[in-house]
């Protein structure tokens, strides 16, 4: 019998390859996924890409990568996005070896971090002249990966400009901000102002405000108050953080103060407050439902709500609104009217501070006096710390003890405060922390390389009460047991780099020594890095689907923080599809833990109905939970005030 190398069959697969391989005289089924991935339509991309991708389509392998990488419209499956992407990037595809990169230099998935892995599958794809991997280069030249790679500001200004070159408006913001700064190349403003306008001319939100304060300074181009003001007023109109800061420095040209967040310390602001209001602009839309739900009960006179609203119209600046003043102290008032204590002390803290209304002492006074009557314990520790101070009423020692006792006798974090006050007030200082008897032992130990040793004497030169503080040496010890894999030491190394003690401070260092912390399986550091890729600050990228897997890690390791957490992420759809069976698997596992946080949020789960019917009996047997817990902290006061508030409404005739 003759071979028959098509049947039916294969002529059908050997027709659909042609129309693969084709010219622009057929249909192209990648493009079609494309246009699908753009309506963001994922389920119909992966229906077009995945049988190219099976039969070998460079570029629909790493498309279909990507979006198990993302979750979109799949389950997110970081091994199966891993094994994509390398299939791809076997054939030379530039993009997979980019992202194959990633993974490695990340310690994504089930890929080890390896850097040297990761930059041979970096350096194949910058040798296709692909932007976003020179981007990527100039990061980990920015950074530094040690011992692989030394931080060379110089060559990552190389790669950065060859992105730029591309037309990359990331990057030329970079190569601007390297000139502005002098970071790696000479200080020359009039290179800065070339590439920020390149990128501000396509939009870059960055590149308008770093252009626009060029101008208000007068730095590689005349001082020009219009042109400031034109670009400053092109990033503000785009919104977030960056628009925030243009809206700020507009007032400071215009001669009017604009409102900042007083909460945020000034050294991180500019790296915080931008991420922070593009989450804050997401929850926003996302919590539009549960903003009017609380608007209904607000206007039916429930004190709570009249609360939350207030709360709501003051921190609505962090989601590019600006915040109404007017309203939000209109709900705190009438909440306070109907004996709402927390309310009462945010009247007071706006009139003391000045913020929403004229600075008013005495108000401020009078409204923490209603809270304090009231037995708040944040009240009576506000009235004392006024008294102790004379700030709006005679200084008194007695009456700001009489106070302070008042606050200690609520227990908790509050005893600590109260103590802690009262210390200050009689000028009692706590005895510093002597040397350990064992002090010589453990240096010789430390000095034969146990990294244990070398751990522990960090901690004691990082004591900041010990009588042997001495931050230099806590780097010098802490920095030798990191390097042998301790993690602990890894852990507090990276502190020692955020605050700049005994190191030079150097966020990409902190960013580095973290990294390695959490791959050691550090859970605090695994829960700190989710943090960090959920906003994109302290050298990590903005990255939803690395927040979460980090997150993760965490939660399955047993940390109760982690799985409350991660049960929030599912329940509001924040950084990960909405998911109510997740997020009570998750909030179970935290109560099963007695997380005082977590017992409050399933309580507030049956309070409002979430996933399921109200239930008020449930909701007030998880705050009594919550008010039991065997550690007397912030957790069980917060639950203590939300159960007395839950009576209070339950006791009032409807």
């Amino acid at each position: 019998m003759t071979d028959r190398p098509f049947g039916p069959a294969g002529f059908c697969a050997f027709f659909a390859l042609l129309l693969v391989l084709a010219g622009p005289a057929f249909a192209d089924p990648v493009q079609d996924g494309v246009a699908a991935y753009e309506r963001q339509d994922f389920v119909s991309a992966m229906g077009f890409w995945k049988p190219l991708a099976e039969a070998g389509n460079a570029e629909a392998q790493v498309k279909i990568g990507a979006l198990y990488a993302t979750g979109e419209g799949v389950a997110q499956d970081l091994a199966k996005a891993a094994d994509w992407f390398r299939k791809s990037a076997d054939q030379g595809n530039a993009e997979a070896e980019w992202r194959l990169a990633v993974f490695y230099l990340h310690g994504t998935g089930p890929l080890p971090r390896d850097v040297p892995t990761g930059l041979a599958w970096l350096r194949k794809a910058t040798d296709q002249d692909l932007a976003a991997a020179d981007f990527t280069l100039a990061t980990v030249y920015f950074a530094g990966a040690p011992p692989d790679v030394q931080q060379d500001f110089g060559e990552a200004v190389v790669w950065w400009r060859r992105a730029a070159e591309q037309g990359m408006p990331d990057a030329m913001y970079q190569v601007g901000r390297a000139y502005k700064d002098g970071r790696g190349v000479p200080k020359d403003g009039s290179q800065a102002a070339f590439w920020y306008r390149k990128a501000a001319e396509k939009g870059h939100q960055g590149s308008e405000v770093g252009l626009g304060r060029l101008y208000v300074d007068g730095f590689g181009v005349t001082q020009d108050k219009e042109q400031a003001l034109l670009w400053l007023g092109k990033a503000a109109a785009q919104g977030g953080g960056p628009g925030h800061l243009a809206e700020q420095l507009i007032a400071n040209l215009q001669g009017s103060p604009a409102p900042t967040p007083s909460n945020v310390p000034p050294a991180l602001a500019q790296a915080i407050v931008p991420a922070l209001s593009t989450m804050a602009q997401s929850m926003t839309q996302k919590m539009a439902p549960f903003i009017a739900g609380i608007r209904a009960r607000a206007e039916q006179g429930d004190a709570p709500s009249q609360r939350a609203l207030g709360d709501f119209y003051s921190l609505r600046g962090f989601a590019g609104s600006a915040p109404d003043a007017d309203l939000a102290m209109s709900w705190w008032r009438k909440a306070a009217e109907q004996g709402d204590t927390q309310a009462m002390n945010k009247l007071a803290n706006a009139y003391q501070l000045g913020k929403f209304v004229p600075r008013n002492v005495e108000l401020s006074i009078s409204w923490l006096r209603k809270a304090a009557e009231k037995d708040d314990p944040q009240a009576e520790l506000g009235l004392g710390e006024d008294y102790a101070n004379g700030f709006g009423v005679p200084k008194d020692s007695a009456q700001a003890t009489v106070w302070f006792r008042k606050a200690d006798s609520h227990g908790g974090m509050f005893h600590g405060m109260a103590e802690t006050a009262i210390a200050n007030l009689d000028k009692v200082i706590k005895p510093p922390t002597a040397a350990p008897p064992d002090f010589d032992s453990l240096l010789s130990r430390a000095s034969a390389g146990d990294a244990d040793a070398q751990t522990r004497l960090g901690m004691i030169y990082k004591d900041e009460n010990s009588t042997l503080k001495n931050y230099q040496e806590a780097a010098t010890w802490l920095s030798k047991a990191a390097k042998q894999g301790n993690a602990e030491a890894m852990s507090e190394l990276a502190e020692l780099y955020f605050l700049g003690n005994g190191v030079p401070r150097d966020m990409t260092q902190f960013a580095y020594w973290q990294q390695q912390a959490a791959n050691h399986g550090r859970v605090e550091d695994e829960i700190a890095l989710s943090s960090s890729y959920a906003v994109g600050i302290f050298g990590f990228p903005k990255d939803n689907a690395l927040s979460v897997a980090w997150l993760q890690k965490a939660a399955e390791q047993g940390s109760a923080a982690a799985q409350q957490q991660l049960a929030f992420v599912y329940q509001l759809g924040q950084r990960a599809p909405r998911d109510d069976a997740k997020a009570l698997y998750w909030l179970q596992k935290s109560t099963d833990q007695r997380y005082c946080a977590a017992e409050q949020m399933m309580a507030t789960r049956y309070e409002f109905g979430v996933g399921g019917p109200r239930d008020l009996d449930k909701a007030r047997a998880w705050l009594v939970k919550a008010v039991d817990h065997p550690l007397s902290d912030l957790c069980q006061n917060m639950a203590a005030g939300a159960l007395k508030a839950l009576d209070d409404r339950s006791s009032k005739p409807h």
